[in-house]
């Protein structure tokens, strides 16, 4: 009962990564849209990691800024735009993870 809501967002985010149209980074972002109010304390102390880790995938390019300095698009979009399908697929298989190893709690 303690995870009931970070096993429903991600439940939400798997389902779209799955039957998603269009690209797997396209998929990603529509599954994201379900899961970015998570947080670390959201999640058992051995998924932890695994959230960091998703969170950190999807942002590793940061937001885009112009030269003036001025953020054009968040790291999340701006990432998925950046990425190759490879690399979503590797971040939608974490999610599938953790979406598992959560069903456990």
């Amino acid at each position: 009962m303690k995870y009931n809501y970070a096993k429903r967002l991600i439940d939400e985010a798997t389902h779209e990564l799955c039957t998603g149209p269009n690209d797997v980074r396209s998929r990603l972002k529509s599954a994201y849209e379900h899961i970015y109010v998570l947080n670390e304390k959201n999640f058992p102390d051995d998924l932890k990691d695994k959230w960091t880790n998703i969170h950190s995938e999807l942002s590793k390019f940061g937001p885009w800024n112009n030269s003036e300095g001025k953020q054009i698009e968040g790291a999340i979009p701006h990432t998925l735009r950046r990425i190759k399908n490879s690399t979503g697929s590797k971040i939608a298989n974490l999610i599938w993870e953790l979406y598992e190893e959560l069903k456990e709690y």
